[in-house]
């Protein structure tokens, strides 16, 4: 949050106002997630959503996906390849966009059973597990949760139960504290509709990797939403 406002402070002090449009969404999901609001961004969401760009639209379904607002999430992921379609370049998110974007449609998979959110999901697996094989040390982990996720909504719990426990472990190895706390939850949200015991040990550990990452928002929201 710091380095942001700094860096906003810097752009607004040498009048570089071209370079707010990159650095404002970023600060408004910080913002999101350390639980914080501040009322002036509210005229910057306007400004940032006529501009159509693909930081702000992913910023914002990426916080809408943390948050569970799973319908948020797909609409901001619409909005977002909409206006990627008059764009030579997209935004890759540092390539972690498969990634994210499968995610989201496994949220909405489940939610609505919709077999057009499967063809999304292949999409999106193809692509990771393509990364995966090419950059194990950055990919291998978001592979393992997204086949984790695959066998969750398939119905094989044997196999989903056992992924869930492999891809939380290596994201501990790789270091993706954010990531890490999402694969608990979704490991929690698995094991709660199985009536498995070990959903509170995985809501737990994630709500404490939230924390960890500076999350507290999410962390006290999840505190205030674990279904039991």
């Amino acid at each position: 949050k710091k380095e942001c406002e700094s860096m906003l402070e810097v752009a607004t002090k040498y009048k570089q106002e071209s370079h707010k449009p990159l650095m404002l969404p970023t600060y408004q999901a910080i913002l999101n997630l350390l639980g914080q609001s501040d009322h002036s961004l509210h005229k910057v969401e306007e400004m940032l959503t006529s501009m159509q760009t693909g930081p702000w639209f992913f910023n914002r379904f990426l916080v809408a996906y943390i948050y569970c607002n799973y319908d948020d999430a797909a609409h901001m992921l619409a909005k977002k390849r909409e206006a990627e379609k008059e764009l030579v370049r997209k935004f890759t998110a540092f390539s972690t966009i498969d990634f994210w974007e499968g995610l989201v449609f496994f949220a909405m998979a489940k939610k609505t059973k919709e077999k057009k959110w499967i063809y999304c999901i292949q999409e999106s697996l193809s692509n990771v597990r393509n990364q995966a094989q090419s950059s194990p040390v950055h990919f291998r982990h978001r592979l393992l949760l997204l086949e984790a996720e695959t066998a969750s909504i398939t119905g094989d719990v044997e196999y989903a139960a056992e992924r869930y426990e492999i891809a939380v472990n290596a994201f501990d190895e790789y270091g993706y504290t954010n990531e890490q706390a999402i694969a608990y939850e979704r490991a929690g949200d698995f094991f709660v509709a199985q009536h498995d015991e070990r959903a509170p040990q995985y809501y737990g550990k994630a709500q404490a990797l939230y924390s960890q990452w500076g999350a507290q928002g999410k962390a006290d929201h999840l505190g205030s939403n674990i279904p039991f």
